[in-house]
């Protein structure tokens, strides 16, 4: 007896057939194979399954290797954007004091005076408009 080849499109309408059906004997029939062969094609069609759906996972998409690296670039240009206008930027200049009279940050230093009430003080000088701040010296380490 010979083998007759049986084309995988008819092996997996069997197999859907029988999942629908549930009944042996009537895919066996209809298909004109052995009940046997069914049998063993649902075997193969199962154990495939589990594989294909152990493969993948549930959840969130993992992103792909060129997504990853075009993001980290979209970063890295952010932060380089930040650091070029940063270090553009001349740095604020800490203040001591200001002018009472003309509120201008502009102080000279005119040296040092003690006195007997306050202590030591430093005495300012205001280039715009020639007033003497007086400053509480702090003795630093």
């Amino acid at each position: 007896m010979s083998y007759v080849s049986i084309t995988s499109a008819t092996k997996t309408a069997a197999v859907k057939h029988y999942w629908q059906t549930g009944n042996l004997q009537g895919t066996a029939a209809k298909f004109g194979v052995s009940r046997n062969a069914i049998y063993q094609w649902v075997r193969i069609a199962e154990h495939n399954l589990e594989q294909a759906f152990a493969a993948s996972t549930p959840g969130k998409r993992t992103a792909t290797l060129a997504e990853q690296n075009a993001k980290l670039q979209a970063q890295l240009n952010d932060v380089l954007h930040v650091y070029h206008s940063i270090s553009q930027s001349r740095p604020p200049v800490p203040s001591l004091a200001c002018c009472p009279r003309c509120q201008g940050t502009t102080l000279l230093r005119n040296g040092r005076v003690r006195t007997k009430r306050d202590g030591l003080l430093q005495r300012l000088w205001c280039r715009a408009c020639n007033v003497s701040v007086y400053v509480d010296v702090k003795k630093t380490l």
